[in-house]
């Protein structure tokens, strides 16, 4: 049985920029002003080129092979060794499994000042509602995730929007990192993490309606998007607070708040759940649909490409990615998961580059069809930046 087409390129934007403008943000603009100082923007912009970059080369590829499991097929399709594909596939699972464990674990530490349940109890509520969402049907999936990307956006442009002012009126001082090349390359490699996500939409290219034309164009405003949101609140949050004090928060996004007058931390922890939680969501529905995708494709056990008959939903593939998040969320310590994330990601992004570049000349017909189509330097610029962020991602 098939997927049901239900996405369209709003539905599926939404979709790209709710996954990528994740919760990461709230927390990485303190690491990443830690590491590279008043310069951090610069970070978040390096970070920026190489996600687009890599984001060219996807758009590309989906336009020629809109299925789930995207990066395992292209893998599959360039080298044609399937070993191989499993090994990308399940790197990619194991991202989104991991990325979403340590999201809800971020969760329960702020639901706990929240509602004061044990952080156990919190992790299992939300895991078991995030799936009934999952199995409901991936068009209500999306649009309840769509829903909290607006309500979580909303609060990072009204950050914006009140600290700008006093940024602008009165700069916090300049600080200088020892060795700022350094310090902005390691920064660009924890900044990476935010734009973590954007690639998850070609696994939703069997839901999607129109995907040759709609995945693309999903991907690229999803780069826009995010990126424009992340370089604004780079540049309020290290002009309003000093790289120092916006270092040693915990709550950096509170801190540019409490620093510039408005009162907001609670405010701020509620978008933060519903950020985490919504991080969760779209996590897990990618996991999902990559086993199913590679269940299609023989890369994976057959009993993962099932689809409940009334949902049209990947029910197995769906209950096993909520077994193994439950697991880590609950037995296994993460720390220094997003480092970890971000070389994995990368490594996964250097292959596909690689991909784009093989098989644009084993098959250069269907390359020149009137579909989207990057520079053709693009794929070779994406394995540069991509294997020098990981370099940095894996030196720390």
């Amino acid at each position: 049985m098939e997927l049901k087409r239900s996405l369209g390129l709003v539905s599926l934007t939404l979709y790209g920029v709710g996954v990528t403008l994740g919760a990461g943000i709230y927390v990485l603009i303190g690491e990443t002003a830690a590491t590279a100082g008043t310069l951090a923007p610069v970070s978040f912009l390096i970070a920026l080129v190489a996600a687009l970059l890599s984001g060219l080369s996807f758009a590309e590829l989906a336009g020629r092979y809109p299925m789930s499991a995207g990066e395992a097929v292209y893998v599959q399709e360039a080298f044609g060794k399937p070993w191989f594909s499993q090994i990308v596939g399940a790197a990619v699972v194991f991202t989104g499994l991991f990325s979403s464990a340590t999201v809800l674990q971020g969760f329960s530490g702020y639901a706990v000042a929240l509602v004061g349940l044990p952080a156990w109890a919190l992790i299992i509520m939300a895991a078991l509602l995030l799936t009934g969402l999952a199995l409901w049907g991936v068009k209500e999936s999306v649009w309840a995730a769509a829903g909290v990307t607006i309500f979580e956006a909303g609060g990072l442009l009204v950050i914006i929007a009140l600290a700008a002012p006093q940024a602008m009126e009165s700069p916090a001082e300049f600080v200088a990192v020892a060795n700022p090349a350094l310090g902005v390359m390691a920064g660009a490699a924890i900044a990476f993490f935010a734009f973590i996500g954007f690639e998850d939409i070609v696994n939703m290219s069997e839901e999607t309606r129109e995907p040759t034309r709609t995945v693309p164009r999903a991907i690229l405003a999803t780069m826009v998007i995010t990126g424009l949101i992340y370089m604004a609140i780079a540049w309020v949050a290290v002009t309003a607070v000093s790289p120092t004090d916006l270092a040693a928060a915990t709550d950096p996004m509170a801190e540019i708040l409490r620093q510039t007058g408005h009162p907001g931390d609670e405010a701020i922890s509620i978008i933060a759940v519903v950020a985490i939680l919504n991080g969760a969501l779209i996590n897990m529905l990618m996991a999902s649909r990559v086993l199913y995708g590679m269940a299609k494709k023989g890369l994976a056990p057959a009993i993962l490409g099932q689809v409940n008959t009334a949902r049209k939903t990947p029910h197995v593939a769906t209950l096993l990615v909520t077994a193994f998040v439950l697991t880590l969320a609950l037995l296994v310590p993460l720390s220094g998961l997003a480092r970890a994330t971000s070389f994995l990601t990368l490594c996964v992004f250097l292959l596909i580059n690689l991909s784009l570049i093989v098989l644009r000349r084993k098959h250069e017909a269907l390359f020149d069809v009137p579909i989207f189509k990057a520079p053709v330097w693009t794929p070779y610029l994406g394995v540069v930046t991509a294997g020098l962020l990981a370099l940095s991602a894996l030196m720390g």
